[in-house]
């Protein structure tokens, strides 16, 4: 980061996350409609600095999963400083 984070200050200072839906291909979107609009659709969480806009994380989640783990990384970044935050989530992204 441009500004090195001070020890105290939290990762929300310097990060913001999203859910972004996954493109999908024609197979995914064929068995979606399906199954019904919405069974398959895959999203990531991605997460990235406020003054760039660069990427620092994509985890990958459900169409079930996604609104909770988003909520998770939020509170996180609320309560944990941006070096914290990264050691934390930074093994997921596997």
């Amino acid at each position: 980061m441009d500004t090195a984070p001070a020890d105290d200050e939290v990762a929300a200072d310097y990060l913001s996350a999203a859910l972004v839906p996954r493109p999908s291909n024609w197979l995914r979107a064929g068995l979606d409609a399906l199954l019904g609009s919405g069974v398959l659709n895959m999203y990531d969480v991605e997460v990235r600095r406020l003054d760039t806009q660069a990427l620092v994380l994509r985890i990958p989640t459900d169409a079930s999963m996604a609104s909770h783990l988003l909520g998770k990384i939020e509170l996180e970044m609320e309560t944990l400083t941006v070096s914290a935050f990264l050691e934390s989530w930074r093994p997921m992204q596997r």
